[in-house]
């Protein structure tokens, strides 16, 4: 019934004058969000004073300026989003959550266009699942500075603000539009999807400001897409403020060069089946600051080399199925922090250094593992370890 006391007027508004409209109240805006999006099936959390006579202040997922006016807003429904929606023009952040796996017929215009007209957006999330929807024009959103996409999987990469400050994009399909490289203030880019065209292009180091690179072409499904036909640009490493590096399926062929030791800012490192060859170089254990490396799936050839011993911050070191040969450095020893160590699956020979025993806290991470190696019986220091059942050998 409160629902629909507050309905009656906001269609009264928009028929009257002759069928002309006139502007809405936030208050009759967010009427029709509730209507439109399946607000009857929303949790009672989410709808918590929704279409009340309560301060828009207290409705949930909602919040306003010192005038009232709507700033922040939280969709979490099915259906869509009306039009009117362009009204709430002191919108800062917007996120919307529509679960339409079950809608009959689909719909295409779930996000409406005039989401373009929210010249005050700053941050914008729009997750749809069970709609081809249209993603909006967002180049004219001049202030926003973070935005995740989620979307379906035929949808081309759209184009974005250069305001842009953090872009997340899961799904998607194409190449990696040239003007993100060009986006100067970018501090995070991540894209996961299966549908990645021509890999990540040398311009990535344009984004001087960058500090955490995700591309990953596999969208979770790990061994079931193909690695996109390109080249790992080493020009990324020429990128010093990076901080985190998780790439997985963005090319078919490269190197890891002794220029990594360059970039000293970075804490994470994961590089997985991007057809990388040639030899680990020694210069990986300059990265004293590292906490992961993962260099795994690759075609990596040569030894371990000891120097990554150096790096005592690292509490993951993951360098299972490459084609590495020799002994495993005692050197790993040093590694104080370590928590997991993957070495299965490459053509390493000899023994497991009883100094690995000094890593007392290896086990608490995922994984222990020798495996599919050549290597001779474990040594007794390395059963005391407290998690020692947790290894494979």
């Amino acid at each position: 019934m409160i629902l629909a006391a507050v309905l009656l007027p906001v269609m009264s508004l928009m028929t009257a004058c002759g069928g002309g409209s006139k502007n809405l109240t936030d208050k009759e805006i967010l009427a029709l969000v509730y209507q439109k999006a399946g607000g009857d099936t929303w949790k009672d959390s989410d709808k918590e004073n929704w279409n009340s006579e309560e301060d828009l202040a207290k409705w949930k997922n909602v919040k306003v300026n010192a005038e009232g006016r709507v700033t922040e807003l939280t969709v979490r429904g099915t259906g869509e989003i009306p039009a009117e929606i362009s009204g709430l023009t002191e919108l800062k952040n917007l996120v919307i959550v529509l679960r339409n796996d079950d809608l009959d017929p689909k719909k295409d215009d779930v996000i409406p266009a005039s989401i373009s007209q929210l010249s005050n957006l700053e941050t914008l999330r729009l997750n749809v699942s069970g709609s081809n929807y249209t993603v909006p024009d967002l180049k004219s959103l001049s202030k926003i500075k973070t935005l995740y996409l989620n979307l379906p999987k035929t949808v081309q990469f759209p184009e974005v603000p250069a305001t842009m400050e953090s872009l997340d994009i899961d799904g998607g399909t194409g190449q990696i539009p040239a003007s993100y490289y060009d986006l100067s203030n970018l501090k995070r880019i991540s894209i996961t999807t299966s549908g990645l065209k021509g890999g990540v292009s040398p311009k990535v180091a344009n984004l001087k400001k960058l500090e955490h690179l995700q591309i990953d072409q596999t969208a979770g499904l790990i061994g079931n897409v193909a690695a996109a036909d390109a080249v790992f640009p080493n020009e990324i490493y020429t990128m010093t403020n990076l901080k985190r590096i998780f790439l997985r399926k963005v090319s078919t062929s490269g190197t890891v060069p002794p220029e990594v030791a360059n970039m000293k800012n970075l804490e994470s490192l994961i590089i997985a089946d991007c057809g990388l060859t040639g030899e680990l170089p020694k210069e990986l254990g300059q990265l004293t600051g590292l906490k992961t490396l993962e260099i795994y799936d690759n075609k990596i050839t040569g030894s371990i080399p000891s120097e990554i011993g150096n790096m005592t911050a690292l509490k993951e070191l993951w360098l299972q199925r490459n084609q590495l040969t020799g002994t495993i450095p005692a050197s790993l020893g040093k590694l104080v922090n370590l928590e997991g160590l993957q070495l299965s699956k490459n053509q390493l020979t000899g023994t497991i250094p009883a100094e690995l025993a000094n890593c007392k806290n290896l086990g608490k991470g995922p994984f222990v593992d020798f495996s599919g190696n050549q290597l001779a019986p474990v040594p007794e220091a390395l059963k005391a370890l407290e998690k020692f059942s947790k290894f494979k050998f």
